[in-house]
Parts: structure tokens; C-alpha cells; sequence
């Protein structure tokens, strides 16, 4: 699964702004790159295909 970083973090800036914060404020610099990860590595288990009775997990 390929995933448009660029895009999340554009999105992460983009729903900040609209919760009236400031993307470019200090202690949210990171916080559309902590996005991307958080969002990967949900959406990670969602494209695994478990067999009945399988333990969850990657």
C-alpha cells in the first residue's frame, strides 16, 4: 500500500487550521508528521487478510 505522506501532512496542517490552531506554532511543528505516522500504522492493519481464527496482527 503506498501512501502519499505529502497529502496527510498537508491535510494534518489543514485540520489544524481549521480547529483554530497555528501549524506553524512551535510545539506543532511535527505534529503533521506524527500525523502521517499515527494514520500509517492504524491503516496498516487494515489491508492484512486474517484466516478464521487467526491471532490479530501483522
Amino acid at each position: 500500500m503506498n501512501i502519499n505522506t505529502a497529502k496527510i501532512e498537508s491535510l494534518v496542517r489543514q485540520l489544524l487550521l481549521e480547529i483554530g490552531e497555528d501549524p506553524e506554532r512551535e510545539r506543532l511543528l511535527k505534529t503533521p508528521g506524527r500525523g502521517v505516522y499515527e494514520i500509517s500504522d492504524r491503516g496498516r492493519g487494515i489491508a492484512c487478510s486474517f484466516p478464521t481464527g487467526a491471532p490479530l496482527g501483522c
